[in-house]
């Protein structure tokens, strides 16, 4: 499959989700979770869509030709018992976007799960999955829609998740990426480094993201400005800050970040 069909199937799937978020009450529990995170103008700029869970899921292939959900990987058969059952990829991660690359391409759908903590665990599964066969790594999130405004203030400001990088977005805050995990690889490093020489390092409040910070200083600081900003001891990351504090502290928490 070429890259411009694998975008062009990843878009019907986000259209067809996004329809069944905004219409279907089997997604009113992702509508209230999003409408307490995200205002509605950004849900439609960032695409969230609703991905049904397999007991639900003719509500998208009603929509979306089976065939071109299989080809993506989104839907596939599984053999139980006997006999052969469709299956979502997203079943347990319900909440979706798409990830772009540099270009503003969909290279893979991004699936968020609204299980809490303690069922995560139970399940045994990630707050966060992706479409079968991306190499996250190799790419930067959000870097389609910030590189331009990485080049007009020459830093970029670098985050853990996509939730993250949503909220930078609605502050205004627009030169941010998100990484996906707590570590910027040499290949992520080096997709910015060709938009700036600056990098703020955002990355959560907990062991994970200050060592993540350390590595990036570690292993790029000879080839760019690596500098770090705190976040309020109370909160484990930047959506946390953003969405908790008070008016005037999260007006603080917004302008320290607009100068390097």
């Amino acid at each position: 499959m070429s890259p411009e069909e694998r975008s062009y199937l990843f878009q019907d799937i986000i259209n067809n989700c996004q329809y069944i978020l905004k219409n279907d009450p089997i997604a009113n529990d992702a509508r209230s979770y999003l409408n307490s995170r995200i205002p509605s103008n950004f849900q439609n700029k960032f695409e969230f869509g609703y991905f049904p869970d397999n007991i639900n899921l003719s509500y998208l292939t009603s929509l979306s030709n089976i065939d071109d959900l299989k080809k993506t990987g989104a839907v596939y058969s599984k053999t139980i018992s006997g006999g052969s059952s469709l299956t979502g990829h997203f079943n347990n991660h319900n909440l979706i976007f798409p990830f772009k690359d540099v270009y503003g391409n969909i290279i893979s759908l991004i699936g968020r799960t609204l299980f809490d903590k303690e069922k995560q665990d139970e399940l045994q599964i990630s707050k966060y999955k992706y479409s079968f066969g991306l190499n996250k790594e190799l790419y930067v999130f959000g870097l389609d829609k910030a590189k331009k405004y990485i080049i007009e203030k020459d830093f970029v400001i670098v985050v853990e998740g996509q939730l993250d990088y949503f909220s930078c977005v609605c502050a205004g805050i627009n030169n941010v990426v998100a990484l996906g995990g707590a570590s910027l690889s040499r290949y992520q490093f080096f997709k910015l480094r060709r938009y700036t020489k600056n990098f703020m390092m955002l990355l959560d409040n907990d062991e994970a993201g200050q060592r993540g910070i350390a590595k990036s200083k570690k292993y790029f600081g000879d080839y760019a400005k690596i500098i770090s900003k705190s976040l309020p001891n109370e909160y484990k990351d930047i959506d946390e800050t953003l969405s908790k504090v008070d008016i005037y502290r999260r007006e603080q928490v917004v302008n320290n970040l607009k100068e390097f």
